[in-house]
């Protein structure tokens, strides 16, 4: 038979366990969030007018270039 102190010990392992795991799966959420949010379409680019949804790198690129436009003139 197990002493109160045992299984008190033993009921803090598993509360810690079981919070790790769960800081483990939000973590690995966030993760996979951060890299659909730079891939989907969401971003808006303007091209004639017309709005267009393009990806994150896309939008910044096209960012890029009107700042170096700018620049330059």
């Amino acid at each position: 038979m197990l002493s109160a102190e045992k299984m008190v010990s033993i009921a803090e392992k598993e509360n810690r366990d079981n919070i790790r795991y769960i800081c483990d799966m939000l973590l690995g959420i966030i993760d996979v969030l951060a890299v659909i949010m730079i891939i989907l379409p969401i971003y808006p680019n303007r091209i004639d007018g017309v709005y267009y949804a393009v990806s994150f790198p896309d939008y910044v690129q096209e960012g890029f270039k009107a700042i170096t436009v700018q620049a330059a003139i």
